[in-house]
């Protein structure tokens, strides 16, 4: 598969180009400038730090080694994404009841995304460290204790498809039920094909697939043609952010179970959002449909992601290269949409996307379509290092880093309370992209 896309991305490089699109050969880039596309190479050697003026707290330390005990990972920003989550870990976790704080001065128990987020921070940083005895510990209370406190089994979930019984699924909120949204479940969906990958335990995978057969209950046709809700009410129109996570899970179901049922159902997630009026001229994608069938013009980051790692997930599945053209042009919009030029650097827009959680899925999906392109490198993660480059300056004496990625809205806070989500977003974003970056030396 790899030689084969490696081919397919260099003869069809001159076509995609002139469409306005990025998928190239191994070290082709497309570059944004001032609006227009050109080809570039770009440089085998790191970005160089943003050289601007920085504000910053005086009693930072801007080390990326707190001491000589701390474990070295090789790279500047993998360091980063641990020590975050470690810090994540001890400020709002407790391992034995599985309790996730929402935030620093919030106790109450965080809601199912928080945690989904917080899942995802354990399972890339132990990805990249597996001997690690103390992150697998919390690891496995967070998916074995914490994550049942949202669990729903054998439920009836009543829906504009019919009745539907005996549904799994995971409740918005901690020891509750009757509260779910089908976009949260996916990210739980993924975490659990994810587990079973690193920890190799059945029950994982059996709950991962019990959730994709309860994805279909927000199925329907009469609404907006296709598409899967976002909720319970099922009157909240239908959109990326539900549509384009579940497409990927029903991708991984389908590589790990070969059930071309999964499949034939991702594709029909994939062509409604592909085939509607969602798709901008600049292959960025608007956030989905209202209820009465008027297009949200809200385009997020987690959206571009998502939709990003489907559609490169149906080229490595399929080998049809339309995934692939559309995968590169995916990409370059992701460069426009999230990053502007200022100066001779690019830094992060003014914060369009809310969450740094949403930073990691557009880092998700972009690294995703690289590994099945077989790019090593891309003008998305170049601007990404210069971002990361600034925002560890940005460090304050109890350890916290900017969370808007030094877009100047986290210093104006007042009090500046931390979500959990702004941490474990975080070491996503810093974890991925040093794993990208450790392999690019």
């Amino acid at each position: 598969m790899k030689k084969r896309t490696m081919r397919v991305c260099a003869m069809m490089l001159a076509v995609v180009l002139s469409a306005g699109g990025c998928a190239g050969t191994e070290g082709t880039a497309v570059k944004e400038n001032e609006g227009k596309i050109e080809a570039d190479i770009p440089k085998n050697t790191p970005v160089p730090t943003k050289k601007a003026e920085t504000k910053t707290d005086t009693n930072a330390n801007e080390k990326t080694q707190e001491d000589e005990n701390v474990k070295d990972y090789g790279d500047k920003y993998l360091n980063i994404g641990m020590q975050l989550l470690n810090e994540t870990i001890d400020k709002y976790y407790n391992v034995k009841t599985g309790s996730l704080k929402t935030s620093l001065i919030n106790d109450a128990e965080a809601c199912l995304w928080p945690f989904a987020s917080f899942l995802e921070a354990l399972s890339e940083n132990y990805m990249r460290d597996p001997d690690n005895e103390e992150i697998r510990k919390v690891y496995k209370s967070a998916l074995d204790i914490g994550l049942q406190g949202y669990r729903v089994d054998n439920a009836t979930v009543k829906a504009p498809a019919g009745v539907f019984k005996n549904q799994l699924y995971f409740n918005a909120g901690w020891r509750t039920s009757g509260d779910y949204y089908y976009d949260d479940n996916a990210w739980i969906c993924y975490q659990l094909f994810l587990a079973y990958d690193l920890l190799g335990e059945q029950k994982y995978m059996d709950d991962a697939l019990r959730l994709l057969d309860f994805f279909w209950t927000g199925y329907d046709t009469e609404v907006l043609g296709g598409g899967i809700y976002w909720d319970k009410t099922y009157g909240k129109g239908k959109g990326i952010c539900t549509n384009a996570p579940i497409t990927i899970c029903y991708l991984i179901g389908y590589q790990k179970t070969g059930n071309k049922d999964y499949l034939d159902k991702a594709l029909l997630l994939y062509n409604w959002m592909r085939e509607s009026e969602l798709m901008t001229a600049d292959y960025t994608i608007h956030a989905g449909f209202t209820e009465d069938g008027k297009v949200d013009n809200w385009i997020a980051a987690y959206d571009q992601g998502t939709l990003i790692y489907a559609t490169s997930l149906l080229y490595d599945i399929t080998g049809d290269s339309k995934y692939l053209v559309d995968a590169g042009k995916m990409a370059m919009g992701a460069s426009k949409l999230i990053f502007k030029k200022e100066g001779s650097s690019y830094v992060m827009k003014g914060n369009p996307i809310f969450k740094t959680w949403c930073i990691g899925w557009a880092v998700r999906g972009i690294t995703k379509y690289y590994e099945i392109c077989g790019i090593k490198t891309h003008t998305f993660m170049e601007h990404m290092y210069e971002v990361l480059d600034v925002n560890i300056t940005t460090k304050d004496k109890n350890g916290q880093y900017d969370p808007f990625f030094s877009t100047g809205d986290w210093w104006d806070q007042p009090g500046r309370d931390t979500e959990v989500i702004q941490p474990s977003g975080m070491s996503v974003v810093y974890t991925i992209t040093g794993d990208l970056h450790k392999n690019e030396k």
